[in-house]
């Protein structure tokens, strides 16, 4: 699993390397919010086993370079215990295709028969984006943990600029 995730990594960073260029963005063309969701695969660490993974979030950008951003989102793992948490989201744009955010905020169960604990928790996400006017798409590597659970999620994150 570790391979796999510094694989994607290794990836994620090239792309945005070899993608830096003085035209790949105009400031004018930049939408100043935006509404994203992540579909991919989990790897619960303290269950050993994989779960499809969800996460939904608007951010808005910041600054004359537009290069921060904040928001809110939520994510859902779908595991036995529906793994599920809310979050404030700040970002930086390292370029114009790849960004990294963190999110604090609260993780909780939604099963019927879980503990109804709440858990302070931190996501982490490095995402690269293939910008298309509105749209933009490409991988996303996440890791999430609290004081009860972690987990990585590897997939595909979409978004939406308005």
């Amino acid at each position: 699993m570790k391979k796999i995730v510094f694989t994607v990594g290794l990836i994620i960073i090239a792309l945005g390397i070899s993608g830096q260029s003085p035209s790949d963005h105009h400031e004018e063309d930049h939408h100043s919010n935006g509404i994203g969701f992540g579909l991919g695969m989990s790897h619960l660490i303290n269950e050993n086993e994989w779960v499809p993974g969800f996460h939904l979030h608007y951010g808005k950008l910041l600054g004359e370079k537009q290069r921060f951003s904040v928001g809110s989102g939520v994510e859902l793992l779908l595991d036995d215990h529906r793994h599920s948490s809310v979050a404030l989201s700040f970002g930086y744009g390292l370029t114009s295709a790849l960004s990294v955010a963190y999110g604090p905020g609260l993780d909780f169960p939604l099963a019927k028969d879980a503990e109804k604990a709440v858990h302070l928790a931190h996501h982490f996400e490095i995402s690269y984006e293939f910008d298309m006017d509105f749209l933009h798409l490409g991988p996303m590597v996440e890791y999430g943990f609290s004081s009860e659970d972690q987990h990585w999620m590897v997939g595909i994150h979409a978004g939406f600029g308005f």
